[in-house]
């Protein structure tokens, strides 16, 4: 029992986000806002969804009218996962490899109207402002299951062209002015990275007691 104790006090003491299945993410710009979350939940399982990224519009509609759609995003996996974008239901979002994002660079995945980040395709089939999406994408690698929702937002993008590398971008078109918004995480106070590795070390006594049980 002291084992335990002292295994659930050592855990308590790491603030680590490998212990959350989420991260909270938001973004702003001049012409665009959003807010959003990243929640992995791998079941090893092919051609099943792992990856789930929500965003919320949340551009001021009196910046300019009409205000901008989220028309597209793009991330890089911080391993040697990949990512394929579920079928958009609405079937204005396709999936993008490898995709030009300048001047941030170039992004391994994410979803864009037309397929391209920059352009392609009719914003309107965006999010539109106040409204929220989840695009839902299947994860596959030899390093998927030791993956965590922190890798799909802590790799950065590569060649940028005078923008800047980033780890996530959003892209708004539709209005006058259109933007590209780099994503940010939201920052926990410290007592919810407490509640978290307390979680992380329930989970893990969980097992071990469930291996001690088998044995």
């Amino acid at each position: 029992m002291r084992k335990f104790s002292v295994l659930l006090a050592s855990l308590a003491l790491t603030s680590s986000v490998t212990f959350a299945d989420s991260i909270a993410i938001f973004g702003s710009g001049p012409f665009g806002s959003f807010t959003g979350t990243i929640e992995y939940n791998f079941d090893g399982d092919p051609g099943d969804d792992d990856l789930f990224i929500t965003l919320k519009n949340t551009t001021d509609p009196n910046i300019q009218d009409p205000p901008n759609l989220i028309t597209a995003f793009v991330f890089n996996i911080n391993g040697d996962a990949t990512a394929t974008l579920d079928p958009d239901p609405d079937g204005d979002f396709e999936n993008v490899v490898n995709e030009d994002a300048q001047p941030n660079g170039t992004f391994e995945f994410g979803a864009a109207i037309g397929g391209s980040y920059n352009g392609g395709g009719n914003p309107n089939g965006g999010v539109a402002v106040g409204d929220t999406r989840t695009f839902a994408f299947d994860v596959e690698g030899t390093d998927a299951s030791s993956l965590t929702a922190i890798d799909f937002f802590s790799e950065l993008s590569t060649n940028p062209q005078g923008g800047g590398a980033e780890v996530f971008m959003v892209r708004f078109r539709g209005g006058e002015e259109s933007d590209k918004v780099p994503g940010e995480i939201i920052p926990l106070p410290p007592a919810a990275w407490m509640g978290l590795a307390m979680l992380g070390a329930l989970g893990t006594i969980k097992k071990i007691r469930s291996r001690r049980t088998v044995a």
